[in-house]
């Protein structure tokens, strides 16, 4: 086998399937080109090939099988490369030194969630450099297939025992910073270390509430439910603690706020609120995206319970005052009376707008006590241990009302924007609105949030069931009610739905 120097090159003359990736072979400054069957089309041209390096970048989503087929039609043509030449051992650079500048980056851009990541793999790499006896100063080199393969061993063994899926977020790491050098040229591997490892297969779990589960939660905290034993017959009321209770109230502020994040609803203001307590606005902490959204009525009996005990109490009294009656009269005379509407609602979006404009209450979280002053890092350190402590109150409230022994794990705050997701879905919206909810940027990852819907419940969603007897009376019954009600919001509902 004779040296040479070998490049991935792009041809500019454009064909059908697109702009030609080849590979460029160099020896005794005469050139041969051998074709790879990867083409990119004008916008990936722009988004993955360096113009200035005059190469194809990390990120390109074929990189790893690019680089495979490389070699491959190398070894094919019986070409070594002159590895000396080529890279002029860039990859003597530390790998250590480079990892610790990375995370300095990543502190002086607020990034702390990425930082806290990084800072766990690198006391890994620390630990698992001592078992196996490498050098305190990780270089680039060092880093092949037999280092990623006794990396993995290490996670695997004792006294780690890591899951698949943990392991592989560790290793998803340290290829994106392995391709974040590349990108930056201060590593050129001639072959990608992750080419050819072989991640173990395992899949982050999708919790969620199936509707019954929902319905209990939504049951004991906002309807007052009484439980009945279906073997004695007897009826008992939960009696839950002020922790266990509130828990499971910002759980259902999270799902009726389009499955709002738990580091969003800690940090929560009053002055947050705005349009006369009609609406909430805020930006998010992991993306800085603004969310926007009406307040309903189910915000507002969430937020009642975090109002001062003195607030509570006198809009309970004035909610119980009568407010009179009023009538419908039929062409055959006969009279129908409801109660006028109750200003229950209208009181709380008045207290809703008072806070959102006091001087000093504005600036209270709604749903911790966390200091209106923090930002940043000490911030995120207060996020950390009140999302901890309201998991904790989350499994025990899930075991109060008996949920926790239904459920695959304990239910936790992100539970929430899964269940929203899920039950979204089997309401009928499109993945489409889902996603905008969630304020995903990809639909994939709504997918994702998804993978629990299960056939079972596509159960008469492409197919009209039979309709019995005894719910056509229940459906006669109920537009009697809503026809003789002074419920016009409601009829108008039904109406522009019979229209569609």
């Amino acid at each position: 086998m004779s040296k040479a120097t070998a490049k991935v090159v792009l041809f500019s003359q454009k064909t059908k399937k697109g702009f030609p990736l080849k590979i460029r072979i160099t020896k005794d400054r005469r050139s041969k080109y051998i074709g790879l069957k990867h083409y990119l089309s004008k916008s990936d041209k722009v988004r993955y090939w360096s113009e200035s390096k005059k190469q194809i970048m990390p990120s390109y989503p074929k990189y790893e099988e690019l680089m495979a087929s490389f070699d491959k039609e190398l070894y094919k043509a019986g070409v070594v490369i002159d590895e000396e030449h080529t890279y002029d051992n860039i990859n003597n650079v530390s790998f250590s030194d480079y990892l610790s500048n990375y995370m300095k980056v990543l502190n002086a851009n607020h990034q702390y969630g990425m930082h806290q990541k990084i800072t766990s793999v690198k006391n890994h790499l620390i630990s698992f450099r001592k078992v196996y006896k490498l050098n305190e100063d990780i270089l680039f080199s060092d880093i092949n297939i037999d280092f990623l393969n006794n990396l993995q061993l290490y996670f695997a063994e004792e006294p780690l025992n890591l899951k698949p899926i943990t392991q592989r977020g560790y290793f998803e790491s340290i290829r994106r910073i392995l391709n974040k050098a590349i990108i930056e040229n201060k590593y050129s591997p001639h072959r990608h270390p992750f080419l050819g490892f072989e991640f173990k297969s395992g899949k982050a779990e999708v919790n969620c509430l199936d509707k019954n589960q929902f319905k209990l939660i939504r049951g004991v905290l906002l309807e007052n439910v009484v439980l009945i034993n279906t073997k004695t017959k007897t009826k008992s009321r939960i009696v839950l603690s002020n922790d266990e209770r509130k828990a499971g109230l910002m759980f259902l502020f999270q799902y009726y706020s389009y499955g709002m994040r738990v580091s969003d609803l800690l940090s929560l203001q009053w002055k947050n609120i705005y349009e006369v307590g009609s609406r909430m606005k805020y930006v998010m902490q992991k993306t800085k995206n603004q969310m926007d959204f009406a307040i309903s009525k189910e915000h507002m009996d969430i937020l009642f319970e975090f109002f001062p005990k003195d607030i509570q109490d006198d809009i309970t009294k004035r909610s119980k005052q009568k407010s009179g009656e009023n009538e419908l009269v039929l062409n055959s005379g006969k009279v129908f009376k409801s109660p006028k509407i109750n200003i229950r609602y209208k009181l709380i979006r008045n207290h809703l707008y008072y806070f959102s404009i006091h001087k000093t209450k504005k600036t209270d979280r709604i749903f911790s006590l966390i200091p209106a002053n923090l930002t940043n890092k000490p911030l995120y350190s207060k996020l950390q241990s009140n999302t901890t402590n309201y998991n904790k109150d989350l499994t025990d409230f899930s075991v109060k009302i008996g949920l926790e022994d239904e459920l695959e794990s304990s239910l936790s705050s992100h539970m929430a924007r899964h269940t929203f997701a899920y039950l979204s879905l089997l309401s009928g919206q499109s993945v489409y609105y889902i996603s905008k909810a969630l304020n995903h940027k990809s639909l994939k990852t709504t997918e994702a949030y998804l993978r629990k819907f299960s056939v079972g419940q596509l159960d008469g969603k492409f197919y009209k069931e039979e309709i019995g007897a005894i719910d056509k009376k229940e459906i006669d019954d109920i537009l009697k009610a809503i026809i003789s009600s002074d419920d016009y919001e409601k009829k108008k509902k039904i109406i522009d739905f019979l229209s569609l």
